[in-house]
């Protein structure tokens, strides 16, 4: 006999199957998860079908959910995050009533294979990466709910992970990544405390956990005194200081005041070296050390001299430097910035023969200084640099330290000096011989360096420069004299427009300090003609008098000046 069983869902047959007796059990397979199926039972004998049983209801269990859920942040705050968890992109949701199968409604997503009983959610911190926690939420009678999870560190990034839960399996995750805002700091710890008679110093850091960045610390004083002294601050800036009063009520409002610390004073150049030239001018070089910059700005320098063979008092010049190390002159580091000056030996007319004693100080000025007497600061003066112009070759120089000391044999000095006079005389000497274009300079505080370059002079002149010859036609011998009337018309102002024009076609780096100062403007007789400082004519001092003239050495020979002078008179 046959024991013919059918299975109905949703009022239509799914599945048909015939049990043999004397079985009376029997597994159906291939039936969907979380669904209520109808049982119908009849047997069969050699007469025929019997009648259907009464209907059984039978509910199969959950399955693994296949569904990511939505999420989305509405909320953060310094120790928790809230989140919207919602089923918006499950479009095949069924209400199914099953009371045949249990005694209340349930909602059937086939996408869940089950029931939206709740979610699961983890929680793990990120750098580094440590598992928090993994809580279960109870699901709404709604499509989406916010979970909120707390307990969290404050300025923290966090990867949270949810997922569906069927009340049996739960399914994919989605997760994000969501940071905890900043939280109030706890109390920084006081390291260090000293007192004084009329200041206060303290040292304190940060607390260990960070619960965001420090903007800045409120030091509140408990005194009814009206002042404070702050340490550490750095030269040459500008602070804004605020001052609240407090009673027991809590802070009034906060009054303000900027404040500007003054500026340190440079470090010295090192390594001064000194050299006469061919031209008779005299080359003063240094090394600028890391030390002797300055966070306000570049140092200028003045290189300062006095005389051995007499007393004389120390003069100074603030020079205009160079820092191109492509000319012919020795740097020991290249790491170091190299700097020099040329002064003319016309400066140092006192010292016809004998020993000049140099030095050379960094000199910086104060930005936004309305004090003029206390804005430029000097440092100490460098390493000296004794120049001996008595000297047959008259290309020695010796170096020695701004601090040394003293032998007690004078023998010994003298002998010592003397050697090392005929070394350098030498060496000089040979190297020019050779045409081996290398200036000594001292390394740092002793000792020296020779390299050579492809500079193929000594030391180079100022070339002038010279208009193209495209920007004015060549003019003719017969309409030379026309020319000239014309220019000669209104006061001269073709030549003045001629002469202006050269400032604006031609570029130089020539400098015209000492003609610009004030107490030679006036001096000048035309407002844009001015001496060069590198060629300026030096006058002999007398007195109180000035050393200036409008005049610049021409480098031409004396006839040509008398015959340009005699064709500028006749026309």
């Amino acid at each position: 006999l046959f024991k013919p069983k059918h299975f109905f869902c949703s009022n239509s047959l799914v599945l048909q199957k015939n049990v043999s007796s004397p079985l009376s059990s029997t597994t159906l397979h291939n039936l969907k998860p979380y669904t209520c199926y109808t049982l119908y039972i009849r047997a069969l004998n050699d007469i025929g079908w019997s009648e259907f049983s009464k209907p059984s209801h039978s509910l199969t269990l959950p399955g693994l959910p296949v569904a990511h859920p939505s999420v989305h942040i509405i909320n953060v705050s310094s120790h928790s995050i809230s989140v919207d968890v919602g089923i918006a992109t499950l479009k095949d949701i069924i209400q199914d009533n099953v009371k045949r199968c249990i005694d209340q409604d349930a909602r059937f997503i086939s996408l869940l294979h089950g029931p939206l009983v709740g979610y699961i959610v983890t929680v793990a911190t990120i750098q580094p990466y440590k598992f928090a926690s993994k809580t279960f939420y109870n699901a709404s009678e709604s499509f989406s709910q916010v979970v909120d999870i707390s307990d969290l560190k404050p300025y923290t990034r966090y990867n949270l992970s949810f997922a569906f839960y069927n009340g049996r399996f739960s399914g994919p995750f989605t997760s994000l990544v969501a940071s905890t805002a900043e939280g109030i700091p706890g109390k920084p710890r006081i390291k260090n405390f000293e007192s004084s008679s009329n200041s206060l110093s303290i040292d304190w850091e940060s607390n260990a956990d960070a619960v965001g960045k420090i903007l800045a610390y409120k030091l509140e004083v408990d005194s009814k005194e009206l002042q404070f002294v702050f340490g550490n601050l750095d030269p040459n800036t500008c602070y804004v200081i605020r001052v609240a009063s407090a009673t027991k009520a809590g802070f009034g409002h906060f009054s303000e005041i900027e404040v500007r610390t003054k500026f340190e004073a440079p470090s010295p150049p090192v390594a001064v070296g000194a050299f006469l030239l061919e031209t008779n001018d005299i080359l003063i070089n240094w090394t600028c050390s890391n030390e002797s910059s300055s966070i306000l700005k570049n140092p200028q320098y003045l290189v300062c001299w006095h005389f051995h063979s007499f007393i004389s008092e120390q003069k100074c010049l603030l020079t205009q430097t160079s820092n191109k190390k492509e000319l012919a002159y020795c740097y020991c580091d290249q790491q170091q910035q190299f700097q020099w000056t040329v002064i003319p030996l016309s400066v140092f007319k006192e010292a016809k023969s004998g020993r000049i004693i140099f030095t050379v100080r960094s000199s910086i000025s104060q930005t936004n200084c309305t004090d003029y007497v206390n804005c430029e600061i000097q440092s100490e003066n460098s390493n000296e640099i004794s120049l001996n112009l008595s000297s047959s070759t008259r290309r020695y120089f010796h170096t020695t330290p701004k601090y040394h000391f003293k032998l007690d044999n004078i023998a010994i000095v003298g002998i010592v000096s003397i050697t090392l006079l005929v070394f350098f005389c030498v060496i000089i000497g040979a190297c020019f011989a050779n045409r081996v274009h290398c200036f000594l300079i001292m390394c740092r505080d002793t000792g020296s360096c020779y390299r050579k370059t492809d500079i193929s002079t000594k030391y180079k002149r100022i070339t002038p420069f010279h208009l193209s010859k495209n920007t004015y036609k060549a003019i003719s011998s017969k309409e030379f004299r026309a020319h000239v009337n014309a220019c000669h018309a209104d006061d001269d102002a073709g030549f003045q427009a001629e002469f202006e024009s050269l400032e604006q076609n031609v570029q130089t780096n020539w400098s015209t300090s000492v003609a610009r100062s004030s107490e030679n403007i006036a001096k000048n007789r035309y407002s844009n003609i001015l001496a060069y400082d590198h060629s300026r004519v030096i006058l002999k001092e007398t007195g109180s008098k000035s050393d200036y003239i409008n005049a610049n050495y021409v480098d031409v020979s004396v006839n040509y000046i008398l015959i340009t002078f005699a064709f500028n008179k006749n026309y």
